[in-house]
């Protein structure tokens, strides 16, 4: 809905971007239609929600994976193969400071999943480790990759050339002359020639971020109001230091949450702007040392641009956002970039990116509280 994800209580709420309690007492107003994975709608089920209406059902023979014959599971090769490059090029755990605790850590990750760690491989490699979880994070998206991608193809002979405009499959995009004998051509199938390929499966996409945001709403569940920000696979919550709080399980296994701080490392300052736009400060126990840090989507924080986004200048901005009387604050940055021209020609040009507060997923009571579209008080 407005073209972003959004997950919402009521559906009219959610039409109007509604910054206030629903008012909403018709089950039409509020109901949503769409597509869901089973265990979607059993956890719905299990809050309270009612199926109104089915439409239609795609249902599956199930398969259960033995651990002990590695039988009955998809892709496990694959997925071992470049799960155990990730974790040997992310080093040892904080928690492993000799070579018992290092031992220990290479036979329980065997003794859990099957697959054996290389004690002599693990090292923090951080090009190794972005290539595989690359490879790992690509892989469900390509199944739900379209079909229907963009085709471009080298035209030499006439004949090719006017095989594609009188092509009734075929809808020609563009034309580009690259020389007195070569043109590049762009072109689609038209929506009712379109099939499947061998390699897409929207079931196995959808299945898989079905029980990862399952998995995060498990913890956001438990810790309520606790939480601060939340993405696919991450959470930032708050932390008291009591021991009857709760604290999402953290470990190295597949599926596991991990600490993305340093040992001792608490962060003491968090804000954002929006999603995958956020800063925060932390405080090393040990050292005493404060360091601040601060992520952008689609912005490179080097140092000259880290001069002019960085912790103060985005609480600033949240700041004046919040007021009623000012505008939302931008802030543009030029920079030189290299990129590609459609006739393949490699260019560095400038380029200008603003970078500003995005709040519209959620209805925000105060500058410290949201809530879902749809909630009442």
């Amino acid at each position: 809905m407005h073209g972003k994800l959004l997950f919402a209580l009521c559906r009219t709420c959610c039409e109007e971007m509604r910054q206030s309690d629903c008012c909403h007492s018709d089950a039409s107003q509020r109901e949503f239609s769409g597509i869901w994975v089973a265990d979607e709608l059993r956890k719905a089920i299990e809050l309270g929600y009612t199926i109104t209406e089915i439409f239609v059902i795609w249902q599956y023979s199930m398969i259960e994976y033995d651990p002990l014959t590695g039988e009955g599971v998809l892709f496990a090769g694959y997925i071992n193969t470049f799960l155990r490059l990730k974790l040997e090029a992310s080093g040892f755990p904080t928690w492993c400071v000799d070579a018992e605790s290092k031992a220990r850590y290479v036979r329980e990750y065997r003794e859990n999943e099957g697959t054996s760690l290389d004690l002599e491989k693990i090292a923090k490699i951080p090009g190794l480790r972005t290539v595989a979880k690359l490879c790992l994070n690509s892989f469900w998206g390509k199944f739900g990759q379209r079909d229907n991608l963009k085709q471009t193809v080298i035209v030499k002979e006439r004949e090719d050339l006017l095989k594609l405009p009188t092509a009734e499959d075929k809808e020609v995009l563009s034309l580009l002359l690259v020389n007195e004998e070569v043109m590049y051509a762009s072109w689609q199938y038209i929506d009712d020639a379109v099939e499947s390929t061998p390699y897409t499966n929207v079931v196995i996409a959808a299945y898989t971020t079905t029980l990862a945001r399952l998995k995060l709403f498990s913890y956001l569940e438990k810790l309520g109001k606790r939480t601060l920000y939340c993405d696919t696979d991450s959470c930032i919550f708050v932390c008291i230091e009591n021991a009857q709080e709760y604290r999402p399980p953290s470990g190295s296994l597949l599926g596991d949450m991990t600490n993305e701080l340093d040992e001792g490392t608490y962060i003491t300052r968090f804000l954002s702007g929006g999603p995958k736009f956020y800063g925060y400060r932390t405080v090393n126990s040990r050292t005493g040392e404060v360091s601040k840090k601060c992520k952008v989507k689609g912005i490179l924080l080097n140092f000259s641009n880290s001069l002019r986004i960085n912790y103060p200048s985005i609480k600033s901005m949240i700041e004046n956002y919040f007021k009623p009387d000012e505008e939302n604050e931008c802030i543009t940055l030029k920079f030189n970039s290299i990129k590609r021209l459609p006739d393949h020609t490699v260019v560095t040009r400038e380029e200008v990116k603003s970078c500003s507060i995005v709040l519209k997923k959620r209805r925000y009571v105060t500058p410290g509280l949201s809530l879902p579209y749809g909630y009442k008080s």
